[in-house]
């Protein structure tokens, strides 16, 4: 896994959807533009040239009440967005884009999906926000800690798509790159 080290918040966009989009395209160039060359990898992993590659890149953010939640900056944001969640159900928008090294050929598709929370107790909030983890996901979003599970009604969209990379969307790209 590689980074690729662009400034997020130099690409915006009020839709979500676009926003996600510009972002995996944009660490999908920063790479290729990094690693690549004449339609080959020659980034540090060992690639056997006579196989396909691909490049995998996503981004994800939350949207809540009408809001785009990206990373929290610091634990007040953090406890602001958690504090909302068992109010009215925040939402992940997710984009992948698989691009065949070798052709230059780009595959994009949304992700997204619905996480319904019961309110979540003021101390359980301030447990999460110490976390330094919470200020790595959008929205300081885990779903999968144990800390919020009794807090959490249900999933419409699969807990993998909340954690950034749905296996079905995930499969289809793969499959359509190839094609």
């Amino acid at each position: 896994m590689l980074p690729a080290n662009i400034d997020e918040k130099a690409i915006r966009s009020e839709d979500p959807e676009k926003l996600v989009l510009a972002l995996a395209n944009a660490k999908a160039d920063a790479l290729l533009q990094r690693h690549c060359k004449d339609g080959k990898w020659t980034g540090s992993e060992q690639v056997d040239e006579s196989k396909v590659t691909l490049l995998l890149t996503s981004d994800q953010v939350v949207v809540h009440e009408g809001r785009i939640l990206e990373k929290p900056e610091d634990q007040e944001e953090a406890r602001s967005f958690i504090s909302g969640y068992g109010r009215s159900p925040p939402s992940t928008v997710g984009a992948i884009a698989v691009t065949n090294v070798a052709t230059g050929k780009r595959v994009t598709s949304l992700d997204k999906a619905t996480i319904v929370f019961n309110s979540i107790p003021s101390d359980v909030i301030e447990e999460i926000v110490k976390d330094d983890m919470t200020l790595h996901c959008a929205g300081g979003l885990m779903v999968e800690d144990p800390r919020i599970q009794p807090y959490l009604v249900r999933i419409e969209g699969g807990m993998d798509s909340v954690m950034g990379l749905g296996k079905r969307t995930t499969r289809s790209l793969l499959e359509s790159v190839l094609q």
